[in-house]
């Protein structure tokens, strides 16, 4: 039996639009825990979106036998439009982990051609609800 729970949430970190951050500034922050019989994973993100630049951070932790810290990632990203051009960098950590990861380099496009989105997409946002 295998079990996973998953949850986000986003910060508004200029509600009074301050000088000295951009317009559209956001929070992300992810978490995502997966259960598979006596193997519990547990991936977090965060990311800061200033305007159309982002930044992020990511962890990967496992509780197979023992707790370990697997994977440290960083990130960022470049939004324009509906696209999102970006990297991301991923560097295990090795020196007591029993579960071994690589690392991974990440080059991404990402695009979103939603209609529902269409007058939104400048807010910056991950989350976001429509009221129609």
């Amino acid at each position: 039996m295998s079990l996973s729970f998953q949850g986000g949430i986003e910060f508004n970190l200029n509600p009074y639009e301050c000088i000295f951050l951009p317009r559209y500034s956001y929070l992300f922050t992810y978490a995502a825990v997966n259960q598979n019989e006596k193997k519990i994973y547990y991936n977090l993100v965060q990311e800061l979106r200033m305007g159309g630049f982002s930044m992020g951070l990511s962890q990967k932790f496992s509780n197979a036998g023992s707790f370990n810290f697997n994977i440290i990632g960083v990130g960022a990203g470049v939004q324009f439009k509906n696209f999102e051009f970006g990297l991301a960098y991923s560097i295990p950590i090795r020196s007591k982990a029993k579960v071994h990861s690589t690392s991974i380099f990440e080059v991404f496009v990402t695009f979103d051609f939603s209609r529902f989105r269409r007058n939104q997409r400048g807010f910056f946002k991950h989350l976001q609800t429509d009221s129609y």
